[in-house]
């Protein structure tokens, strides 16, 4: 997170939060699950980990409001987390765009804040809307191997 600010520098908004999750991501605003981040109005700086899990995970849906909310004009830039599933159709077009790609599995934090879930069992990629390619590969190249497209 401290590196998605650093490229950032904050963020405006988290579309799929919580307020436990937003102790960490110190977003101004965020949207929970009973707000349906989805339907809401999304703007400036965005940080978005999608839903993911068995029933919840919806990467098709907010990969495709993130690049519709970014073209428009309302989202400025963002830092997307998602699983790289770079054969799934809702990944092709972040092509076009900056990809770390983290070598091992990410240990996400529990809602409770203090124990790292290890039920990751697919790789990582953070995906940078919007940003200047330099500024995140300097701080993202230590993490994993950063993809820009030409």
């Amino acid at each position: 997170l401290e590196r998605a600010r650093r490229v950032l520098g904050g963020f405006d908004l988290d579309p799929a939060s919580c307020p436990e999750a937003n102790e960490q991501v110190q977003a101004e605003r965020y949207f929970t699950r009973a707000q349906d981040g989805l339907a809401q109005d999304w703007y400036g700086r965005i940080w978005l980990n999608p839903p993911y899990g068995r029933g919840r995970a919806n990467h098709r849906a907010f990969v495709a409001t993130l690049l519709r909310e970014y073209h428009a004009g309302h989202v400025h830039a963002a830092i997307l987390l998602v699983r790289s599933a770079t054969a799934e159709q809702w990944f092709q077009p972040l092509w076009d765009f900056p990809i770390c790609f983290v070598r091992g599995r990410v240990r996400f934090i529990s809602p409770d804040g203090m124990h790292p879930r290890s039920s990751n069992t697919q790789g990582t990629a953070l995906v940078s809307i919007g940003n200047d390619p330099d500024r995140f590969t300097e701080n993202f190249s230590d993490v994993g191997t950063v993809y820009v497209p030409r």
